[in-house]
């Protein structure tokens, strides 16, 4: 898995975030769609952690 850590220096914007793709083979054996999967991890000032972890199809990357 991919991995970039960004520093960013703005006021209402997160002090840390890190975002991860894994690009996913198909397996029709296990019912599985090839794709990417997106994970994208922030901390909130207040040093709370936060994250969303999203499966996007290839179907949905061709358009």
């Amino acid at each position: 898995m991919a991995s970039v850590q960004i520093p960013i220096d703005i006021p209402f914007a997160p002090k840390h975030i890190e975002v991860d793709a894994e690009f996913v083979l198909g397996d029709a054996s296990e019912r599985r769609d090839a794709g990417v999967n997106l994970v994208i991890w922030w901390v909130r000032p207040d040093g709370t952690e936060r994250g969303i972890n999203q499966f996007i199809s290839e179907e949905e990357l061709h358009g």
